[in-house]
């Protein structure tokens, strides 16, 4: 049930990153942000969010402009990004390696099993091809979601192991990966900005 990091403004760990919603982790739910949850942390952390946002960006106006301005002499260098026609064949390798080894009964062999196969896909591509860049953020999520799983040796929500079928106490907590660091755990407590403000997503 994860999501994106954040203090409850909406800041990530990255400058200029702002997460709202579904895409966010706020705390104030604990993991749950199910139904009702998820469309209060729509209006409430939507709009404090867009205010952040709002004031971080009214100092950034010029930087934008430029940018934009940048935009345009790339896009009359008659260098499109044009969309691929149709997707290509790794999303539904992909969702074949998350049904086996991530679907609603796992365990630790099937966990790392998919680990395995999601090795060899690449970490990095091509900022010209759109769809590669997907496939590789795709990826990303999927190796986050197998190390989550992998270390959470218990059952709870809807993460369920068949080798580990019972709760922990010791599990009540959020699990947090950050790049370049090991996975680890805080309690599940509503976030003080001024400690999220600096914590990886």
């Amino acid at each position: 049930m994860g999501g994106v990091r954040t203090d409850l403004h909406g800041a990530t760990s990255l400058p200029g990153l702002f997460a709202a919603g579904e895409a966010a982790c706020t705390g104030v739910h604990g993991a749950n942000r199910l139904a009702s949850n998820s469309l209060l942390e729509c209006l409430v952390f939507g709009r404090r969010t867009g205010l952040a946002a709002a004031m971080q960006g009214s100092g950034r106006q010029a930087a934008r402009q430029a940018s934009r301005q940048k935009a345009s002499v790339l896009n009359a260098s008659g260098s499109p990004h044009l969309p691929l026609s149709q997707p290509s064949a790794w999303r539904a390798d992909l969702a074949a390696i998350m049904r086996s080894s991530a679907g609603p009964l796992r365990d630790a062999d099937g966990l790392q099993a998919g680990s395995r196969a999601l090795a060899a896909w690449p970490q990095q591509a091509d900022p010209d091809q759109p769809d590669a860049i997907t496939a590789a953020n795709a990826a990303l999520v999927a190796r986050l979601i197998l190390a989550a799983a992998t270390l959470r040796q218990e059952s709870r929500g809807g993460h369920f192991r068949t080798d580990h079928p019972q709760q922990r106490e010791v599990w009540r907590v959020h699990s947090v990966q950050t790049n370049g660091a090991a996975p680890f755990s805080v309690e599940t407590v509503a976030p003080q900005p001024t400690a999220l403000a600096n914590a990886a997503d």
